[in-house]
């Protein structure tokens, strides 16, 4: 299991801003949302469906694993009722099946 190194809220602007780092900056090899039926059923393996599940409330969550300057890390966003909550932690992790 990782180590967990940081927790914080984030709004609309900030959710957004995470989602581009993870595009622009990071190699993500895993995207997990976690929500109702439909939200599963869609396989959202990708980080657009995954954002876009977590704006419209359709997720609770979501997991992302990614790499970034050749470290492994993983950043768990819960919903909230005024905006994101970003757990994040860092170190070996098993790959999701």
């Amino acid at each position: 299991m990782g180590e967990e190194l940081h927790r914080g809220r984030l709004d609309r602007d900030g959710i957004q801003a995470l989602f581009a780092d993870y595009r622009d900056a990071a190699r993500v090899f895993s995207v997990r949302v976690k929500g109702g039926f439909q939200v599963q059923a869609q396989g959202a393996n990708d980080l657009s469906l995954a954002l876009e599940a977590l704006l419209s409330k359709a997720a609770r969550g979501v997991q992302v694993h990614y790499l970034f300057e050749g470290e492994r890390w993983c950043d768990t966003i819960l919903v909230g009722p005024h905006g994101w909550r970003v757990i994040r932690s860092h170190g070996e992790f098993k790959q999701p099946r």
